[in-house]
């Protein structure tokens, strides 16, 4: 079996186990990126001793989401949720991206 497909499974079969690891997980999966886009800008318009740290972290997200994209356009792996397998969580339409609407 395929080791990502095996450690997806790991991870999933906790989900509907355990309604406090559940909520952290949707509040993650709904908030996190947000969350650290407005630390970032927080430590950037701050001006403190990390600016240049909050600055390069940027650069990090925007790059590693548009290498993200550039490799999706040559080789596609179906996501988990895309197959269906596992537990969904959250609903959301079986084509859907997380990382290329980021990155839209």
């Amino acid at each position: 079996m395929d080791p990502n497909l095996t450690l997806f499974h790991i991870i999933n079969d906790m989900a509907g186990k355990n309604s406090v690891l559940d909520t952290t997980m949707i509040f993650a999966a709904q908030y996190l990126i947000c969350i650290f886009a407005i630390y970032l800008a927080y430590t950037w318009f701050a001006k403190n001793k990390y600016r240049q740290e909050a600055l390069f972290a940027g650069y990090a997200a925007l790059l590693g989401l548009g290498i993200n994209s550039i490799i999706t356009q040559f080789y596609f792996h179906p996501r988990p949720f895309m197959v269906p397998t596992g537990t969904l969580l959250i609903a959301h339409a079986a084509e859907s991206s997380f990382h290329l609407t980021m990155l839209l």
